[in-house]
């Protein structure tokens, strides 16, 4: 059964079968889990977490689900968050490159990174790059994150690393 333009145009439009990504930039998503570790804690119920970083409904699930991406936590439990040792790690390092690496062990921000490297690519270059990728909606979203990730990650670079 064939299918219909409106269904065509839903899956370029949502990028159906996409990829997954972070939906906060890099540097918030190390200043949450920094907030976490101040506490003192390496485990934060979720509803603790919530209160900590005052963001609630879908915008924390979004929150808690890219800091997971990104890698830094783990549930552990059904309520539960625990800091990862990567988590740990990237709070602590002033390495430029680490952070660089963490940030690339995103698969969609390598492909990024693959193409471009070290310039940051104009938003609309970066759209018309991944649209086809991830889907409209989604590349909008990604390329801003992307470049505001890069944006503070690349200043620290030294040109040898």
């Amino acid at each position: 059964m064939p299918m219909n333009k409106k269904s065509q145009e839903e899956i370029k439009e949502r990028g159906i079968g996409r990829e997954e990504f972070p939906k906060i930039p890099l540097m918030t998503a190390i200043e949450y889990v920094e907030k976490i570790l101040k506490k003192g804690k390496e485990v934060i119920l979720r509803e603790d977490f919530e209160k900590l970083i005052d963001k609630h409904g879908g915008r924390l699930n979004i929150i808690i689900k890219s800091l997971k991406e990104y890698g830094f936590v783990i549930s552990s439990g059904k309520s539960e968050l625990m800091v990862t040792d990567l988590g740990k790690k990237i709070t602590k390092t002033k390495n430029s490159k680490e952070i660089l690496d963490v940030f690339l062990s995103v698969p969609i921000h390598k492909k990024i990174y693959d193409k471009y490297g070290r310039i940051i690519p104009d938003k609309k270059v970066l759209i018309n790059f991944l649209e086809g990728k991830i889907g409209k909606l989604d590349a909008q979203t990604l390329a801003g994150l992307y470049r505001e990730s890069m944006k503070a990650i690349l200043p620290t670079m030294s040109t040898l690393e």
